[in-house]
């Protein structure tokens, strides 16, 4: 009697670890699926052990230009550094399953922040992008493991459609369970190493396309944005996302990838709202201007506001408006050549001056003259931006 006892409680301690239904409010949960008016859905592929079938996966994929997200774990990265470039310089989108695919839900805060940076570390080393999207091994989870995760800066990624490809299901079943079952915003789960996955992947891929799904990667499917999760997973946008403002000569493109919402505007300085001017073509925007942007859509609330400055003297500014104290001396060190920011468009104007960067500006006021001197310091090599400028300054 007690063994049955304790296998009940057993299982439902995997339902509870498993699944999100039912959960109570104050649960950590992490994306199951998305909440979405169109038709996108995203194929995941977690590897964690075997190559097999890999070559033939990424035929597929390219063959019908699809995107997919691929969860790797560690062990599978340090064995096949191959294919993890491979994948990446396919398109593909190269998230993180942990470093050694552990029951987290049994770990320390710590340690589960260890298994999730020694994994980043090493995708990060091989394609150059730090993985910013986290599945747990096993599906399993707590609220420690979620927090730890999102402390991070990682999101945390579920599934709501299972093939099952694992489990040794024929093709057919593979091909039923998925189709059966996916929805606007699902995220499927697959593996790369799954036996009849890859004789599954072309019918479901066609079918979706057939009914007018498009295949994106996770990052792509989820939202950005301020969002809530359902207790059953959904994450659910509560605002649209911010547009992104672009200038190509004096011509500016507003852009939302929130499907439904509209981009409403101003050009006077004012905070934009929903009855501002509705963004509907690309805009003239006379030099000295700083465009303010926000979406909306109904049922939400407004985005966060975009401006973008397009300067008088023809710059694009980000992070600077014509009505900020330093917008005129800003705009002419750009023009002179002194500075150029620290990104595209971004003149990051609060951030911290270093000795690097005044020698920087005073060598290029000083028309970047050459100079033979040494550098009489042990902290200073011939690769840094600031060499030349130090050996001038000296």
């Amino acid at each position: 009697m007690k063994s049955r006892i304790l296998a009940l409680l057993l299982a439902v301690l995997m339902v509870t670890t498993l699944l999100p239904f039912g959960a109570s409010a104050a649960r950590e949960l992490p994306i199951y699926c998305v909440q979405r008016d169109d038709k996108v859905v995203s194929l995941t592929f977690d590897a964690s052990w075997g190559d097999e079938h890999t070559q033939t996966l990424l035929n597929i994929l390219n063959r019908y230009h699809v995107k997919a997200t691929f969860f790797l774990v560690s062990i599978w990265v340090d064995a096949y550094p191959h294919w993890v470039k491979a994948l990446a310089d396919s398109g593909m989108e190269i998230m993180n399953h942990s470093s050694t695919h552990p029951h987290m839900a049994q770990m320390s805060y710590s340690q589960i922040q260890a298994e999730v940076n020694g994994c980043s570390d090493k995708i990060e080393a091989i394609t150059g992008v730090r993985p910013t999207l986290f599945r747990c091994p096993y599906g399993e989870y707590n609220d420690t493991v979620i927090r730890a995760i999102r402390d991070l800066g990682v999101t945390p990624i579920q599934w709501d459609v299972d093939s099952l490809d694992w489990s040794g299901n024929s093709a057919q079943e593979i091909k039923n369970r998925v189709l059966n079952k996916v929805k606007p915003g699902s995220i499927v789960l697959c593996h790369n190493d799954g036996a009849h996955t890859t004789e599954a992947l072309p019918e479901i891929i066609e079918t979706l396309l057939a009914r007018g799904y498009s295949i994106v990667p996770v990052s792509q499917n989820i939202y950005a944005g301020s969002y809530k999760i359902a207790a059953d997973g959904t994450q659910i946008p509560l605002m649209p996302a911010a547009p992104v403002l672009s200038m190509e000569g004096g011509t500016m493109t507003m852009t939302c990838s929130t499907e439904g919402a509209e981009i409403h505007y101003t050009t006077d300085g004012s905070a934009p709202t929903g009855n501002s001017l509705k963004y509907t073509a690309p805009i003239t925007v006379p030099k000295g201007t700083t465009v303010r942007a926000c979406a909306v859509r109904a049922g939400m609330d407004p985005s966060p506001v975009t401006a973008l400055t397009w300067s008088a003297n023809g710059h694009v500014m980000k992070d600077v408006t014509v009505t900020d104290w330093h917008y005129a001396a800003l705009d002419r060190a750009v023009s002179m050549g002194v500075i150029n920011g620290t990104a595209p468009g971004v003149m990051s104007p609060n951030t911290a001056l270093t000795r690097a960067m005044l020698v920087t500006m005073l060598h290029r006021l000083a028309g970047s003259v050459e100079s033979g001197t040494e550098v009489p310091f042990k902290d200073v090599n011939t690769n840094q931006y600031y060499f030349a400028p130090l050996c001038w300054a000296v």
